[in-house]
């Protein structure tokens, strides 16, 4: 027996249809049909996607503003290397 929705169908059920039956879930009569099941995961990866769209510009954010940090560290250093050096030879 193929059981596709959450009817039993022969092939079809008289609910949610079932395999075979040209008809299979999506409505209000058939949460466990494949066509709600379906749909469900679509939405969920489309909400899925709309968050990593969003964590992908933070990740974004806080990598430039890592690299800026950085460049300054750098310019930081180099001006304390020169300071020593200066006083070295006072």
């Amino acid at each position: 027996m193929l059981k596709v929705c959450d009817g039993a169908g022969d092939p079809c059920d008289s609910v949610c249809g079932g395999a075979g039956c040209g008809k299979c879930g999506g409505g209000v009569s058939c949460d466990e049909g494949a066509v709600t099941k379906s749909i469900q995961a679509i939405d969920l990866s489309n909400q899925s996607e709309s968050i990593l769209v969003v964590k992908k510009r933070e990740i974004e954010t806080i990598f430039n503003r890592v690299g800026i940090g950085f460049h300054i560290l750098c310019i930081s250093n180099n001006s304390l290397f020169k300071g020593i050096v200066a006083c070295t030879f006072l």
